[in-house]
């Protein structure tokens, strides 16, 4: 009797007990006998073998290479969070150079009675421009950091059937 693995060399054993590497010639007792096939990077292999009294036989097992069965790396968002920081900022750098510019020139005595004048005005102007600017370029800034995390991440469209036609969609996560 004759037992060969695909791929050549895998450890045998035969009804439990190791009969060394394939392929293996030997003689088995007439009936059936369980033959398990062992290979680095394979799937371990079993098969159920009938041997008949008198008569050469060859069997062979096969082994299977391994499933990939690692998930897919998750996409590589970088900015996850400091894109919400940049937008946060921006807003709020937007917004408060907006309110000075707009109070720019106000009296800076706000309790005098209305005939009496303020010798004092507020100087915001500059202030209000460069915070303005600061928003706008930490709004630029959190743009392109959504556009990067949205490249490196897959879309997942989907679809689904319905009575007269279909309905599909895309899906993102932020």
């Amino acid at each position: 009797m004759h037992i060969v693995s695909r791929p050549e060399g895998a450890s045998l054993t035969v009804d439990g007990r190791p009969v060394g590497p394939a392929p293996f010639t030997g003689r088995l007792g007439p009936g059936q006998h369980v033959v398990a096939a062992l290979l680095a990077g394979h799937r371990e292999a079993e098969k159920i073998i009938t041997v008949r009294a008198g008569a050469a036989q060859r069997f062979e097992i096969i082994l299977e290479a391994p499933r990939d069965d690692t998930p897919e790396p998750a996409p590589r968002r970088p900015f996850r969070t400091w894109k919400w920081v940049a937008a946060g900022g921006a807003g709020v750098a937007l917004i408060g150079g907006a309110y000075l510019i707009a109070i720019d020139g106000d009296q800076t005595c706000t309790l005098a009675p209305p005939q009496q004048e303020c010798p004092e005005r507020l100087n915001t102007l500059t202030g209000g421009m460069l915070s303005v600017g600061i928003g706008v370029a930490a709004g630029a800034v959190s743009a392109w950091m959504f556009s990067r995390d949205r490249r490196d991440r897959r879309a997942e469209p989907k679809m689904s059937f319905v009575r007269g036609g279909v309905i599909g969609g895309v899906s993102w996560r932020f």
